[in-house]
């Protein structure tokens, strides 16, 4: 309420100004005038064109209202908005295998390789086609995934992780064809009522090209 009222007094100024130019003089008035909007030293007071007076009043108050979001912006660090690798630079480009899914490295990692036959002990986020959050290990207490490469548990998503490090994220496309069904899907990631309607929904959807998109952090290769 206090922003709004701030704004709202900022356009009401430069609404008065633009009737009554020698406003722009008045002590109290002067103080709380945008220095983009105030006459230098002995400039006449003539009237803006009421387009410029509008137009700085609202940048003013645009400004206002940036200034007082912007550190909210710390709020929005969490997967939902920023995935697993707080940096999301993807340092490969996307590869795309044989069967449809596609992959990109956004961290590498190192030491043991991830192979035909290992496990994966990982965390993970799980998004649709539309970037839109379904869920993360992160709502489940950070409880890691184990998944077999080779076993298909998640449809193709462990295909796509061959050759990841511990240590390495990896950001997999899965088209929804491949990427097994709702309960299957749900029953190795333990999601609960709502994200699993979500999946239900996405794989329902008369689309060829739908995909979900994994962020697979790799904790360790067993």
């Amino acid at each position: 309420m206090i922003m709004m009222s701030v704004v709202v007094n900022v356009l009401v100024t430069a609404g008065a100004l633009m009737h009554h130019p020698g406003l722009m003089h008045h002590p109290g008035i002067a103080a709380n005038v945008p220095r983009a909007m105030r006459p230098s030293k002995g400039m006449d007071a003539h009237p803006l064109p009421r387009r410029d007076v509008l137009g700085l009043g609202a940048s003013a108050a645009l400004s206002v209202l940036v200034t007082a979001v912007s550190p909210a912006s710390a709020a929005l660090d969490t997967p939902e908005v920023r995935g697993l690798d707080k940096e999301n630079t993807v340092v490969r480009k996307f590869q795309k295998l044989d069967n449809g899914v596609a992959f990109a490295d956004l961290k590498l990692g190192s030491g043991a390789e991830l192979r035909e036959g290992s496990v994966a002990v990982c965390q993970w986020v799980l998004r649709r086609a539309d970037g839109y959050f379904v869920d993360a290990s992160e709502k489940h207490d950070f409880a890691p995934l184990r998944l077999r490469v080779g076993s298909n548990d998640l449809g193709a998503l462990d295909a796509a992780l061959v050759g990841m490090r511990p240590g390495g994220v990896r950001r997999v496309l899965v088209p929804v064809p491949l990427a097994g069904s709702a309960k299957q899907i749900s029953s190795k990631l333990g999601l609960g009522f709502g994200p699993q309607r979500q999946l239900e929904r996405q794989i329902n959807r008369p689309d060829p090209y739908n995909t979900f998109f994994y962020e697979i952090a790799l904790d360790k290769v067993q």
